[in-house]
């Protein structure tokens, strides 16, 4: 892992493009068929949480699509085998990714990107009521599920294709709004499962205090 970690880092020169995403491809491999077990090895598990993550974060800011989204894949692909123990690296890969996306020198392929990949995590209720448990519920921890609320808000002006963009296509239009309307419903769905959440502490609340 050791090795892996060292080609994918993008502050070194020797490192190709090629060679970075050999690197992740591997990697991936190894956290989807290790899992949690990756955790039962406290050398690993330093590797992964320290090395690797860094790394991953220093990748969003690769110009190459291809690598870009089997970065993020990565990265959240550790987040789920080992959650407990990213929180921090989670955080800021999270608004890391948020500011990706509204910035405007960053080219439009790019961003569709991590949008796609962010509407495939928020099709999965259990991460973003996950997001909203660990995040938004500590006050050690910034409110990471209402800061993805204000940016899907937001974003919709911000994120318009620039003019004259092959974007500003009748085709492309309809694939971003689609993919809007796919977050907006999960939300709402999510909204249901975080009520349930909520009244559930408050009924059990004496429980937690007393302990």
């Amino acid at each position: 892992m050791n090795f892996l970690c060292s080609i994918i880092n993008p502050k070194d020169v020797n490192n190709t493009d090629s060679m970075q995403f050999l690197g992740l491809t591997l990697i991936n491999t190894i956290i989807e068929v290790m899992g949690s077990t990756l955790q039962n090895s406290p050398r690993l598990l330093v590797i992964v949480t320290e090395d690797l993550t860094r790394y991953l974060l220093q990748n969003l800011q690769s110009d190459n699509v291809s690598i870009l989204a089997l970065n993020i894949r990565v990265f959240f692909n550790v987040f789920f085998a080992l959650r407990s123990h990213v929180k921090y690296q989670l955080e800021l890969f999270f608004n890391d990714m948020l500011t990706l996306l509204t910035n405007k020198q960053v080219a439009f392929e790019l961003k569709e990107v991590v949008l796609e990949i962010l509407v495939q995590l928020c099709k999965d209720t259990t991460f973003l009521v996950d997001l909203y448990i660990n995040f938004d519920c500590n006050l050690q921890c910034n409110n990471l599920f209402e800061k993805l609320l204000e940016f899907l808000y937001k974003v919709r002006i911000i994120y318009l294709p620039p003019p004259n963009s092959a974007w500003t296509n009748t085709r492309g239009i309809e694939l971003m709004s689609h993919q809007w309307h796919v977050v907006a419903h999960q939300l709402v769905v999510l909204g249901g499962s975080i009520g349930d959440y909520q009244q559930h502490w408050r009924e059990n609340a004496h429980c937690v205090l007393t302990d």
